[in-house]
């Protein structure tokens, strides 16, 4: 199941992320970035950590929901659990990221088939690619065209007009669906990997039954799925108060949406990506970029902690072989 084409992805995801990294190094205010890590008040780190937790969970129930659509019932904590071990291959492995669902349709193909595994893991994804990129689009949207006084209302009115313009989209490309010339078949080509090979069809056909059966129960759980980036916001806004500064609701989701831009990037673990994504929306907010980087810092930190508990899981449903196998 390893990627035979790893090590090249992996060199040019490096590749990509060190000229970042010491771009990042270079403007950094390093004297405030070791100001604030000695002096950071621990307890808005577990608020952190409940909130991540919080938003793991999050995204399990979406996909709960999916399994749910196809008669499959699979406890909350194993599904969770799924997903956590699905999240850790998917968070080492450069380049698309694939290797997560696949991870998944293993695990859980002892409680349905493989192929509905692998298709509501990649309906999961879909969901949260649209919901996505319909926050960060209203946040940074509304970052650059209005002022900081001005955002919570601004925000409202971008999200709307955006919001209209996706469901609209949405709706024609249900009228019209293929995996070739519509705005759903251009999603599912977006989340869906070929180098799945015969599974690709598939997984296509799922993902497009999915739309076309369900439209009004796929726009609620985009909905969710954009209700969710308000816990990473909350994320951000509980490490900038830890931090000792304090900014609004609204400026923390520029910190989140900062975040998934920078994890868009074909950078191996989002290497400088993600320093200088939160180096920059943290100067955006009215924070120095020392700030921003202890942000990154402890949000990698929050990643790997998280992929290190998905390994342990895929060790244990799944055996040294299923571990092994990637890395070969």
């Amino acid at each position: 199941m390893a990627d035979r084409s790893f090590s090249p992805v992996f060199l040019g995801s490096v590749f990509i992320g060190v000229p970042l990294l010491v771009a990042v190094a270079w403007m950094t205010d390093w004297s405030e970035a070791l100001r604030v890590f000695v002096s950071y008040e621990l307890i808005y780190v577990a608020w952190f950590a409940a909130f991540a937790v919080a938003n793991l969970l999050s995204y399990t129930l979406i996909w709960l929901w999916f399994l749910e659509l196809e008669n499959v019932a699979v406890p909350w904590w194993r599904a969770f659990n799924y997903r956590m071990a699905g999240g850790a291959i998917s968070y080492v492995t450069p380049g698309p990221r694939l290797g997560g669902e696949l991870t998944r349709a293993d695990l859980v193909s002892s409680e349905t088939s493989w192929r509905i595994g692998l298709s509501t893991s990649f309906a999961e994804k879909a969901i949260l690619f649209v919901s996505g990129l319909l926050f960060d689009t209203s946040v940074v949207t509304t970052a650059v065209l209005f002022s900081l006084s001005a955002y919570y209302g601004a925000f409202v009115l971008v999200s709307v007009v955006v919001g209209l313009v996706v469901i609209a989209a949405l709706l024609y490309g249900l009228k019209r669906v293929s995996s070739q010339s519509t705005v759903i078949g251009a999603i599912i080509d977006t989340v869906v990997s070929t180098a799945m090979g015969q599974h690709v069809a598939n997984v296509k056909d799922d993902l497009s039954r999915y739309a076309t059966s369900y439209p009004w129960r796929m726009a609620l759980i985009v909905a969710f799925g954009v209700g969710t980036k308000a816990l990473i916001a909350a994320q951000f806004y509980a490490l900038v108060l830890g931090a000792g500064f304090h900014v609004s609701f609204w400026e923390a989701c520029v910190l989140a949406a900062a975040l998934d831009i920078a994890y868009s990037i074909p950078s191996y673990m989002g290497l400088g990506a993600l320093e200088g994504g939160q180096a920059a929306a943290a100067s955006w907010v009215g924070l120095s970029t020392g700030v921003g980087v202890i942000i990154a810092l402890l949000a990698r930190l929050r990643d790997l902690a998280m992929s290190a508990y998905g390994l342990l899981v895929l060790l244990y449903y799944g055996g040294v072989g299923s571990l092994t196998s990637w890395f070969n």
